[in-house]
């Protein structure tokens, strides 16, 4: 019965050869240093001359930083780089991408910056997505890995979805990086792995600055006026908002923890001694300890969160679970940015007690292994003023005074001068001065340090009493400040290896760390919606066709990157389920030929025995779930698709492709099966290869 509608002689449609070399457009910043906006030239400079030995004629189009955001993330991020039909030509600011790259900056005390890029339910405008990785397999595992509370299970199941990505890589992470650094030396309890994250521990020791800055050598004569009571930190990108909700960069991130406080934060063992080779953890800030877990009758998932209750707002108003709540449902209702994309599980939040909430899972989600985690961050996690926001528009918000004014509503004519309209502030610093866009002072908030201080672990025991932000957009100029010590410490300092010893120079004014491990990891992507990308083969033969060797040995050092571990997934090494055993792609020309003719023999009329035979879903094995795909397919015949380049294409999925057509004849048809049944068992291109 199944074959009986089919019995009339089909008329064969036989596909073309594939054209070479193949044109993809790689879209990049015209900053070359910019990773956290696509930036890195040289590296794809070098991937673009190894590419053309596999038969790929990859062409770099260079945007300024908002532009190469637009094409890659926002406006054009589903269009392929040739949308208009035509691989040769790319029409600048309307045609999308195919390769691009980044520096995925994630955190190491949690996988809050994984959620919005790997699940196939997070394609935009709801995740980042980008790369439409639909893989029901690694989606399953992931799944599995978060909703569990036990940590065991929880590592079974990541060393699961690491092998899965690594057998069907949707981009290419290029390396783990250890790099170089520096702060003023008497600049003590900061993490450079972290960051602004270990500001509870923030400390200038005063008799060491008026060691190594004295009265009477005029070079350091401004930051010695200045005083050991100031920190100064050098900021990459312009103060864009001071409202949580909508936070788009990491300047905005760090005043959210500066001035509005964190839930939890990450930290260290061994109480924060620096430097340390422990792993990084996660300790209650605002929080009063840690979720504890339930069900609902109806078999829904909670975590109740207690709070702690000795907190209050910049207007003297109780910080208390009536803001947390407010917070938690306006991050599901409006939350625009990055961190936003996380707590797709959530469904809302309730008030059970004046410092008690619940956070509701939505059905069949949860519990959540890494809740605690995703809270310690601020990315539109740092909590809003329920009593100052409560009787106002939230679709206003963004454009409001909350957004653009610092200065707390309560500071009328005490700080700031005139009549404020910003948000009440609740973390450890309030603003004093504004100079926009590019100069911020803040003040120690006393109460705020005085509820959370910790003797025993030093928390907030001796944070400076002001804390400046300078925003220094240029690379080159951020160092020079460093060095000058207009800065004691910054973010984004690019410069060559060699260079960071010199900053001892000057002893003992800096303190050079030699490596630390930057957890912001430069991957390759690679834009699913073009077909050929679409093809996990071709995917592979990318991943080794990068030239690391050549990478590391002349691009990385040049960075300040003083070491670089092969990349494997977004799991790095200072995550507890990092699968050790794991192996890894290398620079293989040979293997990844072996990957590209896989795709070649499986799109043309050649000897397509040559090619993946019976692999219907492109997995890499010929296996029982690639029955479904050639029974769904069955009887029918490829089809053209518009935005292909040859004329006779399979239809796709882009991020799940499918090829239920063994004999590359364009027609599904009893042959087809019986090649997959007489090449069950073998995996592709080779036994053992991703």
């Amino acid at each position: 019965m199944l074959f009986s509608s089919f019995a009339a002689v089909p008329i064969v449609m036989v596909r073309a050869p594939v054209s070479e070399p193949i044109i993809m457009w790689a879209v990049v910043n015209n900053d070359p240093y910019d990773g956290y906006y696509g930036g890195y030239w040289d590296a794809m400079t070098a991937i673009q001359a190894s590419l053309k030995d596999i038969g790929i004629d990859m062409r770099i189009v260079y945007y300024d930083a908002y532009t190469w955001w637009d094409i890659v993330w926002n406006s054009y991020w589903n269009v392929p780089g040739d949308a208009d039909g035509h691989p040769e030509t790319y029409t600048y600011c309307v045609d999308g991408w195919d390769i691009s790259i980044d520096g995925w900056r994630l955190n190491p005390t949690s996988y809050i910056w994984l959620d919005p890029i790997v699940g196939s339910w997070n394609l935009p405008p709801n995740g980042y997505n980008i790369i439409s990785w639909l893989n029901p397999k690694a989606d399953n595992w992931y799944m599995k890995a978060q909703a569990t509370l036990d940590p065991v299970t929880h590592k079974k199941y990541m060393w699961l979805w690491q092998a899965e990505f690594m057998h069907d890589c949707p981009s290419v992470i290029l390396y783990y990086p250890e790099k170089m650094g520096a702060q003023a030396s008497y600049f003590d309890g900061y993490d450079m792995g972290i960051g602004w994250y270990t500001r509870a521990y923030y400390d200038i020791n005063e008799t060491k600055f008026y060691e190594v800055l004295p009265a009477d050598d005029p070079a350091w004569a401004t930051r010695r006026a200045i005083g050991p009571d100031t920190l100064l930190w050098g900021a990459d990108h312009p103060i864009w908002t001071f409202f949580p909700l909508y936070t788009m960069s990491y300047t905005d991130e760090h005043n959210n923890v500066m001035m509005m406080g964190m839930l939890y934060r990450p930290t260290r063992e061994n109480l924060m001694t620096f430097p340390t080779s422990g792993k990084y953890l996660v300790e209650p800030e605002l929080a009063d300890g840690f979720p504890t877990w339930g069900q609902l009758p109806d078999g829904r998932w909670y975590a109740n969160i207690t709070l702690k209750q000795s907190v209050t707002w910049t207007d003297g108003v109780p910080f208390n679970a009536s803001d947390f709540a407010f917070t938690v449902n306006h991050l599901n209702l409006i939350g625009v940015c990055l961190g936003s994309r996380t707590f797709y599980m959530w469904d809302h939040a309730d008030v059970l007690e004046p410092y008690k909430a619940r956070i509701v899972y939505k059905p069949g989600l949860g519990p959540d292994y890494d809740l605690a985690g995703y809270m310690a961050h601020g990315w539109a996690w740092s909590m809003l003023p329920w009593h100052q926001l409560k009787d106002t528009d939230p679709l206003k918000w963004k454009v409001s005074t909350f957004a653009t004014d610092p200065f707390p509503d309560s500071s009328d004519g005490i700080i700031g001068g005139g009549t404020r309209l910003g948000l009440e502030r609740l973390g450890p610093y309030v603003p004093i001065e504004w100079v926009s866009p590019n100069y911020l002072k803040m003040e120690r908030r006393d109460a705020y340090c005085d509820a959370l201080r910790n003797s025993t672990t030093g928390a907030f025991t001796n944070l400076p009493k002001y804390y400046a932000v300078k925003v220094i957009s240029n690379k080159a100029a951020r160092f020079v400040a460093l060095q000058k010590l207009e800065v004691d410490y910054c973010e984004y300092a690019y410069v060559h290896q060699d260079i960071w010893p010199s900053m001892e120079i000057w002893p003992p004014t800096h303190k050079v760390n030699p490596g630390f491990f930057m957890p912001e990891i430069p991957t390759l992507w690679l834009n699913h919606r073009n077909p050929i990308l679409s093809n996990r083969y071709v995917r592979l033969a990318i991943a080794h066709a990068i030239p690391y060797p050549k990478i590391f040995a002349n691009i990385l050092p040049g960075w300040g990157i003083s070491k670089a571990d092969l990349g494997k997934t977004w799991v790095m090494p200072v995550h507890e389920s990092f699968d050790t055993e794991l192996g890894n792609y290398e620079y293989n020309i040979t293997r990844a030929r072996q990957y590209m003719d896989m795709w070649r023999y499986s799109q043309a009329y050649t000897d397509y025995t040559k090619g993946p035979v019976g692999d219907h879903d492109l997995s890499g094995y010929v296996e029982i779930v690639d029955f479904p795909v050639w029974a769904r397919w069955f009887g029918t015949y490829a089809t053209k698709d518009p935005l292909y380049p040859y004329p006779d294409k399979w239809p796709y999925i882009p991020g799940n492709d499918r090829d239920p057509d063994n004999d590359n004849n364009g027609y599904v048809e009893m042959k087809d099966f019986t090649l997959w049944a007489s090449n069950f068992g073998k995996s592709y291109p080779y036994p053992g290869a991703w």
